[in-house]
């Protein structure tokens, strides 16, 4: 008797099976009580009439699925127990609509570095390379922590290490710029179509160019540059990476903190 008393709602007591199982009902029993009566008809004629909507089910997101930000489907791809966009970053906003300023000139862009004013430019100042390059971001743009989508952030300079320890650069080789030379990755992770690499790792890396000089610029279609959320020590440039067509290492550097630079967003 205890037994059965310990059956909870909608189970009940077996005497030949000496357990507690489903009560089996019907699709009319909409009350799940095992009989089909009153109750189950008030229930439907108080839902008659009204418009019959199944819920769709939402797929978990993973990484290799798109990641959309502001109404663009980002690719990403998993890079040992990273994720990253496979792509380079082309908002022109924050993930809570803070609008960067686009400019157009070199005047506009050394000025709005002197007032700290986050700042994106296109390649060459010239519009029409953002679909396959993305746009390239000021240093104050860079570091707003809301330029890329939430659960999402522009890596530090160990973030980008993880990676390339990964592809297969040794930990004495990671800082010393000479060592790093003789690992000839940078095939990996370039593009083959709009660049020269096989892109085994997917993270499809696109010659974007670099807003590198007072005035000038690196061509889109020769080099590749981000800069990294990690200050160098003692300097006030910030570590970056490079890809060029002349050379096969991933380069890593202290970069001009007036450039411009592309944005790769990395999962949290």
């Amino acid at each position: 008797a205890a037994l059965m008393q310990a059956c909870g709602e909608g189970t009940h007591w077996d005497d030949v099976e000496q357990a507690c199982l489903t009560i089996e009902t019907c699709e009319e029993d909409l009350d799940g009580d095992g009989i089909v009566g009153i109750n189950n008809l008030l229930e439907l004629l108080s839902s008659f009439g009204s418009e019959c909507v199944i819920e769709p089910e939402t797929a978990e997101w993973t990484c290799g699925d798109p990641m959309n930000y502001h109404g663009y489907d980002y690719a990403t791809v998993q890079i040992g127990e990273q994720c990253w966009f496979a792509e380079n970053l082309q908002s022109h906003s924050t993930q809570n609509g803070f609008e960067f300023e686009l400019v157009s000139t070199e005047e506009d862009w050394q000025a709005n570095y002197d007032s700290n004013t986050p700042t994106i430019c296109h390649p060459m100042f010239f519009d029409g390379f953002e679909d396959d390059y993305g746009v390239l971001y000021n240093l104050f743009a860079i570091l707003d922590e809301n330029v890329c989508p939430t659960g999402w952030h522009v890596p530090s300079d160990e973030n980008w290490m993880e990676m390339e320890t990964y592809l297969g650069i040794p930990a004495t080789a990671l800082t010393d710029n000479e060592e790093r030379q003789s690992y000839l990755l940078a095939p990996s992770i370039k593009d083959s179509d709009l660049w020269d690499g096989t892109n085994t790792t997917g993270f499809t890396a696109v010659p974007s160019g670099e807003k590198a000089g007072n005035p000038g610029f690196s061509d889109v279609g020769n080099s590749a540059a981000w800069l990294t959320t990690t200050q160098a020590s003692g300097y006030s440039s910030f570590i970056g990476r490079t890809l060029t067509d002349w050379e096969d290492y991933i380069g890593r550097g202290f970069y001009y903190e007036r450039g411009g630079y592309s944005i790769r967003c990395l999962k949290d």
